[in-house]
């Protein structure tokens, strides 16, 4: 996609031009995608973001169609940019530690096999570069991790993000599922470094021989401590070029359903797709578009 920094004053036009709240959600997007680690703002982090809104009009507009905002900003989220791992339950993100021990995970296999030799990234790879990023309060506890995690590289290497899962093995894959899944149980909305460990100790057997760690043990130490407060970055995200397309037309004061209705009519083929299969129709749009209007934006 073509893009656009937010700082461009077009960005900042077009969201002026849009009545408050429909200003508000659209500003507000701009911390979903980064939750995302997305790379730029699309249509689709928009829509997924209003989703969440139970107060806006598209929301409400949508469950007048009797479709259930929730389901369908599952199905959204799928489909945005962004480094998450995607489940029938749905979209869950990694932490900003989380995501540093997936590039970190490059690092250890490089290190364990040698820079110079093609490697293949393994549960351990995953655990150990999660255990050099873990609080520094929690990482004494397990210090069976940091002894198989050998020396770090003193030097970043850089690992773009479109290849990221490319080098993980069999096991690395279960890995990252089962961190989804653990993160779910601990009811966190993204992947953090402790998850990562429970996940690579539940994909690999042989790393709990190795440790002399279990899952469960796990479970019960990460209690209260397996969550990643550390905060996301702040600085500018990209807007994708189809953003302007799709919201350039709409009249100044425009409000979120009117947002939804651009969708309908010249969102991608994907989210027509699943808009019109929940139900949400242009039809009913057009019969609806003008009932729900937003509340104020907060103050």
């Amino acid at each position: 996609m073509n893009s656009n920094p937010p700082e461009d004053t077009r960005f900042h036009a077009l969201a002026d031009r849009l009545g408050s709240y429909a200003r508000f959600a659209l500003e507000r997007s701009l911390g979903f995608a980064r939750r995302m680690h997305a790379e730029e703002l699309s249509p689709e982090h928009v829509l997924a973001s209003l989703l969440l809104d139970e107060e806006c009009g598209a929301t409400r507009l949508i469950l007048y169609a009797f479709a259930d905002p929730a389901t369908l900003g599952i199905e959204v989220t799928a489909l945005c940019s962004g480094i998450m791992i995607v489940r029938s339950s749905g979209s869950l993100p990694f932490s900003v530690r989380g995501l540093e021990a997936l590039q970190g995970a490059h690092r250890e296999a490089a290190e364990r096999h040698g820079p110079d030799r093609p490697h293949a990234i393994a549960p351990v790879d995953v655990a150990s570069a999660a255990w050099r990023v873990l609080p520094d309060e929690v990482r004494p506890h397990l210090k069976a991790l940091g002894e198989i995690a050998g020396t770090a590289p003193s030097t970043e290497r850089p690992t773009e993000k479109v290849s990221l899962f490319a080098a993980f093995d069999a096991g690395a894959r279960r890995t990252l599922s089962a961190a989804a899944k653990a993160a779910t149980e601990f009811r966190r909305d993204c992947i953090s470094p402790a998850h990562l460990i429970l996940g690579a100790l539940e994909a690999d057997e042989s790393l709990q021989k190795q440790t002399a760690l279990t899952p469960a043990a796990l479970r019960f130490a990460f209690r209260g401590a397996d969550d990643d407060p550390t905060p996301l970055r702040t600085g500018p995200i990209a807007v994708a070029r189809e953003l302007f397309e799709l919201f350039d037309p709409l009249p100044d004061g425009a409000d979120t359903a009117a947002l939804l209705g651009r969708y309908l009519s010249h969102g991608s083929e994907e989210v027509r797709a699943l808009l019109v299969r929940q139900k949400v129709t242009p039809a009913l749009f057009q019969r609806a578009e003008t009932s729900f209007p937003d509340p104020k934006p907060p103050a």
